[in-house]
Order: C-alpha cells, then sequence, then structure tokens
C-alpha cells in the first residue's frame, strides 16, 4: 500500500479539486441543470478533446522519457534500457494513455442523436482525468529508477537471481551468462564514474560489486558443480593456465568481479584516491571471506590481485595508492595469521618485495610505509603469541627490506632504521633478546650522530595521529610509551653488542611490558 500512495494522492487531490470546482460552478450558475449531461455534439467534442490532449502529452512523455534515458545511458550505462524496458510501471502507465485514447475515440463513434452512452462518457472522463494525475508521481518515479544507486540496485538484483542456488539447475548456461554480464555492467557503471570524476557513485559500484559476490558467497556451496564450469567467452584473451586455474578453484564469479574492481583501480591511480582505496578494501574484505570459509583457491586469488594493485602503483608513480594496498595488504596478513600462517608469511615476503621496488624515486615513502607495516605485524603477532618462527620470518623480511634499501643508497634509509629501533625497543620490552639482538646488529653501521637522531626523534613523538592530513592519519615514527623510554637502552652504542647480552630494561618499563598493546594503525 505504501508503494501505492504515491500514486493515489495525485488522483484524490485531482478528483477532490476538480469535484469542488464543479460544485463552485453549480452553485454560481443553475445547479439543477449543471449536472445534466450535454447534447451529442458537446459530448463529441469532449471525447475528440480528450483524445487529442491525451496524445499530446504522451508525446511530450515519451520524448522526455527517451531524452533522459539516452543521458542516463551516456553517463552511465546503456543498461538503463533495459531497467526502463523490465519496469512494469512504464509498461502500465502508456497502456492506461493509449486505453483511455482509443476509447475516447471509439465511444465518440457509437454516439447518436437520439442515443448517448452516459456511463461511457464519465467513464471516459475519469479514466482522462487519472492519466493526468498520475504524471507528476511518473516523472518523479522516472527520475528516481535512472538514479544511478537504482541502476546499480536493479543490476545487483538480477545477479542475485541469477546465481539463486533454489532454482533449478536447467539453464545453467544461460543463468551464468547473465550472472557475469550483471558483474561486468556493475563495473561498467563504476568505470564511466571515474571518467566523469564521480567518486560517490564509483565508490557504490565497488561496493555493489562486493555486496553481490559476498551474497554469492553465501550459497555457493548449493549450486551444481556445472555452475562452475568456465565458458572462455568470459575470459577472453587470458592464458591457458589461468583459465584452468579459475575452473579448478571454482571461481570463476569471483574471477570477474575481481577483474572489475582491477580496471576501477588502474583507472584511479594518479586521481580519485578514496575510490582505489575502496578498491584495496573490499579487496580484504573478500579475502576475508575467503579465510573465513577457508576457501584456498579465493584466498590465492585475492593475493595475486593485490600484488597486481601495487604494481600498478609503482609503474605509475602512485605512493597514495600504494599507501592504501599496503595498509589493506597487512591487515589481511593479520586477519590470516592464526588460521592461514603461511599466507601470513607470503604476504610478509610481498610487503618486503615491493617495499624494495618503491624504494627510490618519489615512491620511497611506499618503502617506509611497507617497512612499517611489517613491523606492526610483527607486534600484532607478538602480542598474540603467535609461533615464533612466523615472528622470525617476518622480522627477517623487515630486515631484509632495510639491507636492500641500503645497497641502493635509499634516501628512505633513515626512516628504515627508525623502524628498526622502535622494534628492537619493543622487543626488549618484551625481554625478547634474541630479536633485539639481531636488530641492533643491523644499526652497528648507522654512525653515532645518526642513532642519536633516530632516538630523539622517535622520543619526540608522542601522539599517534600526523599532524597533517594523510592517507592513514598515523605517525610512523610513534611507540608506544613503554617502548620510548626503552628507546636509549637498545641504541646505546656497547662495543661488541651484538655479540653480548642486551641490557635489561628498566623494572619501570618491564612491569609495562605484560599489558602492553598496541592499537592498529
Amino acid at each position: 500500500m505504501r508503494r501505492l500512495l504515491p500514486w493515489l494522492i495525485p488522483l484524490l487531490f485531482l478528483g477532490t479539486g476538480v469535484g469542488l470546482l464543479s460544485l463552485l460552478s453549480a452553485f454560481l450558475a443553475d445547479p439543477s441543470r449543471h449536472f445534466e449531461i450535454g447534447d451529442t455534439g458537446s459530448i463529441q467534442f469532449v471525447l475528440n478533446t480528450n483524445a487529442a490532449a491525451l496524445t499530446s502529452a504522451m508525446s511530450v512523455l515519451i520524448a522526455l522519457v527517451l531524452l533522459s534515458v539516452q543521458l542516463t545511458a551516456q553517463r552511465y550505462s546503456f543498461n538503463v534500457i533495459d531497467v526502463f524496458i523490465r519496469s512494469w510501471v512504464n509498461a502500465a502507465l502508456i497502456g492506461l494513455f493509449i486505453l483511455t485514447i482509443n476509447f475516447n475515440l471509439w465511444l465518440g463513434l457509437v454516439l447518436k442523436s437520439d442515443y448517448i452512452p452516459v456511463g461511457g462518457t464519465y467513464l471516459a472522463l475519469v479514466m482522462t482525468t487519472a492519466c493526468f494525475a498520475f504524471l507528476p508521481p511518473y516523472v518523479s518515479y522516472l527520475f528516481d529508477i535512472l538514479r544511478p544507486d537504482s541502476i546499480l540496485a536493479h543490476l545487483q538484483r538480477r545477479f542475485l537471481k541469477a546465481v539463486n542456488p533454489a532454482l533449478t539447475a536447467g539453464h545453467l548456461v544461460r543463468r551464468r551468462g547473465a550472472a557475469a554480464m550483471r558483474l561486468n555492467q556493475i563495473g561498467d557503471v563504476a568505470r564511466q564514474a571515474v571518467q566523469l570524476s564521480d567518486g560517490d557513485v564509483a565508490r557504490q559500484s565497488v561496493w555493489v560489486l562486493y555486496g553481490s559476490i559476498a551474497h554469492y558467497l553465501e550459497g555457493k556451496a548449493r549450486l551444481p558443480n556445472e555452475w562452475f564450469d568456465v565458458e572462455e567467452e568470459h575470459f577472453r584473451g587470458r592464458h591457458a593456465r589461468d583459465i584452468q586455474e579459475i575452473e579448478e578453484t571454482m571461481t570463476w564469479p569471483e574471477r570477474v568481479m575481481l577483474d572489475q574492481l582491477r580496471e576501477v583501480f588502474h583507472a584511479t591511480l594518479l586521481k580519485m584516491h578514496d575510490v582505489n582505496n575502496t578498491v584495496a578494501l573490499v579487496t580484504r574484505l573478500l579475502g576475508e571471506q575467503a579465510i573465513g570459509r577457508d576457501d584456498h583457491g579465493l584466498l590465492r586469488m585475492v593475493l595475486k590481485f593485490f600484488n597486481t594493485y601495487l604494481r600498478a602503483a609503482i609503474n605509475q608513480g602512485d605512493v597514495r595508492a600504494g599507501y592504501h594496498v599496503l595498509y589493506q595488504y597487512r591487515q589481511l596478513a593479520d586477519r590470516a595469521v592464526e588460521t592461514h600462517p603461511q599466507v601470513t608469511l607470503e604476504i610478509s615476503r610481498r610487503l618486503s618485495y615491493y617495499g624494495d621496488a618503491a624504494a627510490s624515486g618519489p615512491l620511497l615513502w611506499m618503502s617506509a610505509a611497507a617497512a612499517y607495516d611489517l613491523r606492526v605485524l610483527v607486534q600484532h603477532c607478538h602480542q598474540r603469541d603467535i609461533d615464533r618462527s612466523i615472528i622470525a620470518s617476518i622480522v627477517g623480511e623487515l630486515i631484509e627490506t632495510v639491507r636492500r634499501a641500503d645497497a641502493k643508497h635509499s634516501p628512505a634509509l633513515p626512516q628504515l632504521h627508525k623502524t628498526l629501533a622502535a622494534l628492537g625497543s619493543f622487543f626488549l620490552v618484551h625481554s625478547e633478546r634474541a630479536f633485539v639482538r639481531q636488530l641492533r646488529a643491523e644499526l652497528d653501521d648507522v654512525p653515532p650522530d645518526g642513532l642519536e637522531r633516530i632516538g630523539r626523534e622517535l622520543s619526540a613523538v608522542d601522539d599517534p595521529a600526523f599532524w597533517e592530513l594523510t592517507d592513514r592519519m598515523v605517525n610512523f615514527d610513534y611507540v608506544e610509551e613503554d617502548v620510548r623510554a626503552a628507546l636509549p637502552l637498545f641504541i646505546a652504542r656497547v662495543e661488541a653488542w651484538s655479540a653480548t647480552p642486551p641490557p635489561e630494561p628498566a623494572p619501570a618499563l618491564a612491569a609495562h611490558a605484560p599489558g602492553h598493546r598496541e592499537g592498529r594503525s
């Protein structure tokens, strides 16, 4: 009833208005004759006028519809035409107009000098009144269904219908084609929005892609095996090994969705960073879905796309996009460490690898971000009592990142040294002597004034939030208070430090250690 209310209110207002005006006219004239029907000529004139007026109104309406649909299709997607065609409201209103026009014409045909169809005449007037009353809500409805969010909702509904496991197993080829087409169409809307610098629509499209696949994953296990057959027309130009991997992992819908995300990510490099941040975020969420469902094939695919994002950001020199991807990648590693530790180790290797690839030129701060993410990942693993071999491997990746930057004489090296010092002090507070010795040894070649500067700069930061508006809003130099207090002990120059036991933290520091927890950046 609520959906019909916008249509009934104009009809009620127009009918009430016409009735009140008719009563007023009767009161001002002769009430006894006012409601008598006219002669044949006047009725014929009214019926013909009704038909002509409705024809003109329908012509204007169709012109408005065509113009609106065309402009929206050019702006976002030609799938708007499908949205319009499938709407029963459009068919109902146009059908009502055509029926009323023809009824007025046919009613005029049966008029005679001695026969006037009174009931039919009044019915024709009521239908004409209804047609005009429905025009305002229809125009509002038209603009509503042509909004980008309505288009995206329509495409999502069609996708979910195609992948509904409750449907019979018949017509799987058609349903697979419909599902792939809808995902591609949502991606089209996102890319077109990027070209028009419409960030809101682009972000919404990305979320609709993720929401569609997330809903699909809930019923994926109930789909027949034939559903996962890969049709090469959905992956034209792909290597045979790639297609084989998609079929073996039963992930072709997820792959179509990720391909669309990759295209959007590439289109937003060096611009619209809020959109590529959203792409990285939903990719991480998809990875977490794979972890929760123990879907190794999907998880491996997500890792490949994260690596692809990082390579694209480096190739285009987009450090901000790199920041976003590194952060989401580290979050995924943190999520996987308890149930999929090997995935966490692989991500740590990739963070080190791409950090090294960005260690020079304008992307040097991306290298610093990669080192920071490795440091935070180590701290989170330690706080959650993850296997020591996992922690040691990630620490090794961080050290290799710093060594490769040193070999390149990267300008980011001072920041990387601060990362080592911060992590070393963290381990000192937690009495992890082996890690303390290992990290301190990496700073043996740093001159005394450099070590002093490291301690001074890290100790000076007592606010985790950076003092400018940045992509992550965190200060890479921030360490917790107890870790900050341990810095002088860690960086103190001691003869043959790397071969001797590290100094013990002060009792006050050790007291802080068991309860130490770092918030996620």
